[in-house]
């Protein structure tokens, strides 16, 4: 029900311009983080998959198919390109699940991608913000560095500055946090955050492996892997029934870790704790697994 709220606050947004979390006055849909916390798009896209299996569960496909094309409006709209790529990750990963065989899958993804495209075409045509969002995106196909770091917000100065880091620091990193305090020791000279926040830098990696690698290093990185694979082998000896209660949050989770994505500080209360949240609730739903076992 909460984030049934969400989507239709977020479409209240975007068609009124006002919503429970204020006044539209940016250039995306903010929803009810309010204009001066842009975090609508990314944490809509991670926790899409709770009410389209739950609609699938228990009123049908149709209903859930609905459920899916509101919040991909709702992500569409709140313009973040990082939430985007998650809700993709998520509609290939529920794809995956409800099709029973790789012809279904393909017709279901044709399906999707014509929706997809309907409502871009639509909210491109009817939303100036979201139209600037879309041409400050394809810049990237211009065939200049220039267009390139406009379409990632200068994002990949970042990365490559935090490649550097990584590079310099490889067994234990930087140090939590610290990636803004150490930034400029390794930016280049021509560095747009330099330019934009003198002083400092960016504040994070923007991408959760680099902000691992960076502020923790190899060590950090190890320890990562470890519980990646830790995670897997329980889950694959899971009962059906406890992978397909948990399945909400193992789809969340493979959005939110996605590894083609730009991502906010993992290391940050807000995401961490989110990320946490998902990871505690999948373990929960193991229970029913280990009591067999024992």
């Amino acid at each position: 029900m909460l984030l049934a709220f969400w989507i239709l606050d977020a479409l209240l947004q975007s068609t009124l311009g006002v919503g429970f979390g204020g006044a539209l006055e940016t250039d995306r849909v903010s929803g009810i983080f309010g204009d001066d916390n842009l975090k609508l798009g990314p944490v809509l896209a991670v926790l899409s998959p709770l009410p389209v299996l739950v609609a699938l569960d228990r009123y049908g496909r149709r209903i859930a198919a609905l459920v899916w094309l509101l919040a991909a409006i709702a992500v569409l709209l709140a313009g973040a390109r990082g939430g985007w790529i998650s809700f993709a990750v998520v509609t290939l990963a529920l794809l995956w699940r409800v099709a029973a065989t790789p012809r279904r899958f393909a017709l279901g993804l044709m399906l999707c991608i014509i929706a997809a495209t309907a409502a871009m075409s639509a909210s491109y045509a009817l939303s100036e913000r979201f139209a600037g969002r879309v041409d400050r995106t394809l810049a990237a196909f211009d065939g200049t560095r220039a267009g390139l770091e406009t379409a990632l917000a200068y994002r990949a100065s970042i990365w490559n500055t935090a490649i550097d880091m990584s590079l310099a620091h490889p067994i234990n990193g930087v140090g939590v946090r610290a990636f803004r305090y150490d930034y400029i020791a390794h930016a280049r000279a021509d560095d747009q955050w330099l330019a934009m926040n003198p002083g400092q830098g960016a504040f994070h990696a923007h991408h959760w492996l680099l902000e691992v690698a960076s502020e923790t290093g190899a060590f950090g990185l190890a320890c990562w892997i470890a519980l990646m694979l830790v995670l897997w082998r329980d889950w694959r000896r899971w009962p059906r029934e406890c992978r397909h209660t948990a399945a909400p949050y193992s789809i969340a989770m493979l959005a939110m870790l996605f590894p083609l994505n730009t991502h906010f500080a993992f290391y940050s209360s807000f995401w961490s704790n989110l990320y946490f949240w998902l990871l505690l609730v999948w373990i929960a739903h193991a229970a029913p697994a280990r009591d067999e076992r024992a």
